[in-house]
């Protein structure tokens, strides 16, 4: 399975990963307050 996994994210369909919407609410939090603070790079919305 992790092979597949793998392979999949060698793939040019992959745009990347994204944080789990419930189970990495407070790391997605952390981000958006980070770019906040330090007034750079403010995080961009992810289409799902």
């Amino acid at each position: 399975m992790a092979a597949a996994v793998q392979q999949g994210m060698k793939s040019l369909a992959f745009r990347g990963t994204k944080p789990n919407r419930y189970r990495e609410r407070a790391i997605t939090n952390l981000h958006l307050n980070l770019a906040r603070y330090m007034g750079t790079g403010a995080p961009r919305l992810l289409k799902n």
